[in-house]
């Protein structure tokens, strides 16, 4: 069994379940979908989370599963966004970032420049 963990961080309106076939490629290693609060079997902890405080309660649950383990991120979509946060803080644990469809770089439209000139 290898010494990284791949974590998946599932999309808005998704769940670990999404991820489910893909994981399923990855043999010797160990994969953990976390369902995010509000979605899946995970309960909303409260309506007001943004990014920080879901990136710090996925923090939390790796560090309390993977304390001696290297991480591979993913995330895909707002578990992107989250992901980024993240690695945004450099934590010693994490190895590597995969990011799929996350909007994390934010380009304002041609109207919304022209109103800010």
């Amino acid at each position: 069994m290898s010494e990284t963990t791949i974590v998946i961080l599932h999309g808005w309106g998704h769940s670990r379940e999404h991820w489910a076939q893909f994981a399923s490629m990855f043999h010797d290693v160990d994969v953990q979908m976390i369902d995010l609060p509000g979605f899946g079997s995970e309960p909303l902890v409260s309506p007001e989370w943004g990014i920080p405080e879901y990136a710090d309660w996925v923090v939390e649950k790796l560090q309390a599963a993977s304390a001696k383990r290297k991480v591979i991120l993913i995330g895909h979509s707002f578990g992107g966004r989250i992901a980024t946060y993240i690695a945004s803080r450099n934590p010693e644990w994490l190895v590597q970032l995969v990011l799929i469809g996350a909007p994390c770089l934010y380009m304002p439209s041609q109207k919304v420049r022209l109103i800010k000139r």
